[in-house]
């Protein structure tokens, strides 16, 4: 079973491919370069388009030619979701890598019932190489050919029949990245458990089942069930362990009363008696499973130590910042590791970068990884009127001015005691204002407007800008003291244009987000367009990009956004335009814009497939069957 830890270096192996075409397999597990190379034979793009499923009919088709699977697979599938971290879905696809079940706890996912993962169909991915290979797998960003799949991580595990053949997949994938550290065996226990049930048609309690306690032990927690009167089911072997417990038998006479006996109705805290003392513990995962034809039952899984709980209030964490942070490009991920290193710190954070690029997210970000328990406020410097912008930081008292609020005001500063300003367009900041702004970083304290009385705070500041203010200190604009006493540490945010893969997952971000947003169905984007998308260059970075997806998702006219919802400046980006009712024109049309783009880089392959969002191999065999014949220029 080949699923070693992941690899960074699928990093630099990913990039190899795109611009010179070639499979570095000594920076691939060699699970994934042999999937990798069955790919290129099948000349995939790595800037496909997220599937879709396309044809509910054979969906139908599929469901009630595997009714006996899925039944088999149900309570397997449930239990596994109540045991996998939150943000971690599960499936089960068949013979030919159709997902025909699905459970998520994600109010809205890209990837759904109908979708084909086939290696044939979405290239390199857990799935696809489970029913290539025969064998469990895991894959983690990069090992993924298609860009849109970077910023996920999945496993897989072939289900077989008496004869040995693969019915079917069962699998557990994360959108952001981060799984669960047992799911392999975890999937591997739940697939004997779906045999066994297929094999015998045994609809007997789940719970009874050895498989299902081979499941359950796969948890190095504590794992617990109990049944809807409270009484316990069943316990995995480091729960018994720790109640002085051996085997499932003694486990009948107890009740949910008598394990616990003091529950923080507002937090996860609970007590729980063991033996002849009493333990603090933490519930990690709260979840409750339901299966057909029997009672429904609670999983806990909790821990006791101090140590591990911090490790997975840290997991969450994590899963967070994937979360709201798209993008998995070398840049984009360095900058998710600078955050969690900058995090817990109270020094000041100076965040430069174009407009668009995300920098009150990325503050937002900071903050919410700090654990700072106050409030994130933002301040945009440009917007407030200069003669107002003291009493908005500082407050005043009452009487200070004449309009003052009776009772005075508190400022921002003050109102994000414990907590974070983020002081966005900090190079706007009159000079006067900025004097004050260093007082406060040095001294820690503000003197309200009329006061004379200095509060002490405990506020962090993060600053951004998108000029470069190094510039603005030395023509005067900016004093060079405050500069570097805000630059204590420096985040460059780069723009779209330079991490152009990571758009295809931003896409799908997007599009999800406005369907739920717009309360319309969840479209797909075709590949068309995608390649429109990934050719502009974004002047206005991320912020522009969410706004045309909405445009698109509002113009879309069926299930799928098409060529003619985008905007005409994305679409006649390096092409001056194109007639798409004809075929001969369109390959025509398409023909100009790679002549186009090789001469705008003087014949630099690398670059031309880069800006053409397609891989160096792609482009030679277009060039090849469009007769395009320029001076190539060597890398």
């Amino acid at each position: 079973m080949e699923t070693t830890a992941y690899k960074p270096s699928s990093v630099i192996a990913w990039y190899k491919y795109i611009d010179k075409g070639i499979i570095s397999k000594k920076d691939l597990r060699p699970v994934v370069s042999r999937s990798w190379e069955r790919c290129l034979k099948m000349d995939l793009d790595p800037w496909m388009a997220t599937p879709r499923c396309k044809d509910l009919s054979l969906l139908m088709a599929k469901r009630q030619a595997n009714a006996k699977l899925i039944k088999a697979s149900l309570p397997a599938i449930n239990y596994v979701f109540a045991l996998l971290l939150e943000g971690e879905n599960v499936s089960l696809a068949d013979k030919d890598g159709f997902i025909i079940e699905f459970k998520t706890g994600l109010d809205y996912y890209p990837f759904t019932l109908g979708c084909n993962f086939s290696e044939r169909s979405v290239g390199t991915n857990p799935i696809g190489i489970a029913l290539a290979e025969g064998r469990p797998v895991i894959t983690r960003n990069f090992d993924h050919l298609a860009a849109c799949y970077h910023s996920f991580s999945g496993a897989s595990v072939p289900i077989k029949d008496d004869t040995g053949s693969i019915i079917g997949t069962l699998n557990g994938v994360s959108p952001n990245g981060k799984l669960s550290p047992d799911i392999v065996d975890l999937l591997v226990q739940a697939s004997f458990l779906i045999k066994a049930r297929l094999l015998t048609g045994d609809d007997s309690a789940v719970e009874k089942s050895k498989y299902f306690l081979n499941m359950i032990d796969c948890l190095t927690r504590p794992v617990i069930i109990f049944d809807a009167e409270g009484r316990v089911a069943a316990a995995n072997t480091a729960c018994q362990r720790l109640l002085g417990l051996e085997g499932p038998r003694p486990l009948k006479k107890l009740n949910v009363n008598d394990l616990i006996v003091d529950h923080h109705k507002t937090s996860d805290e609970f007590s729980l008696r063991v033996r002849d003392r009493v333990l603090a513990c933490t519930a990690i995962n709260k979840a409750n499973v339901e299966i057909e034809n029997e009672a429904p039952k609670s999983v806990l899984i909790f821990d006791f130590n101090q140590e591990k709980k911090r490790d997975v209030v840290n997991n969450s964490l994590e899963v967070n910042l994937y979360h709201d942070i798209v993008g998995s490009s070398s840049s984009w991920l360095k900058l998710v590791n600078e955050i969690k290193k900058v995090a817990p710190y109270k020094s000041t954070v100076l965040i430069e970068g174009e407009s668009g690029t995300g920098k009150e997210l990325v503050a937002e970000a900071i903050h919410k990884a700090s654990g700072r328990t106050g409030p994130f406020i933002p301040i945009n410097c440009g917007a407030i009127p200069k003669e107002l912008l003291q009493s908005e930081l500082f407050g005043y008292e009452a009487g200070a001015f004449t309009g003052a609020r009776i009772g005075g005001h508190k400022g921002k500063f003050e109102l994000a005691d414990k907590g974070t300003v983020f002081l966005d367009e900090i190079g706007e900041m009159p000079i006067d204002m900025q004097v004050a702004l260093l007082r406060f970083l040095e001294k820690t304290s503000i003197t309200r407007i009329g006061s004379n009385k200095a509060i002490d705070i405990d506020t962090r500041v993060i600053a951004a800008t998108n000029k470069v203010l190094l510039n603005q200190v030395k023509i005067g604009e900016f004093r060079e003291d405050l500069y570097y006493r805000l630059n204590i540490i420096n985040i460059h945010l780069p723009p779209l244009r330079q991490r152009k893969e990571d758009i295809p997952p931003l896409v799908n971000y997007f599009i999800s987000e406005m369907c739920r947003k717009l309360d319309k169905n969840l479209l797909n984007c075709s590949e068309q367009s995608m390649r429109s998308l990934c050719r502009y260059d974004w002047p206005g970075n991320v912020r522009e990009l969410k706004n045309v997806i909405e445009r698109a998702v509002i113009f879309a006219k069926n299930d799928t956004i098409e060529i003619d919802s985008l905007p005409p400046h994305i679409t006649d980006y390096l092409s001056g335009g194109s007639d798409h009712t004809n075929d001969d024109r369109r390959v025509n049309g398409a023909r100009e814009v790679i002549i186009q783009t090789l001469e705008k880089y003087n014949g630099n392959i690398t670059q031309s497939a880069k800006a053409l969002c397609i891989s160096r191999p792609t482009l030679y065999k277009k060039m090849k069957e469009m007769y395009i014949h320029v001076n190539i220029k060597l890398d």
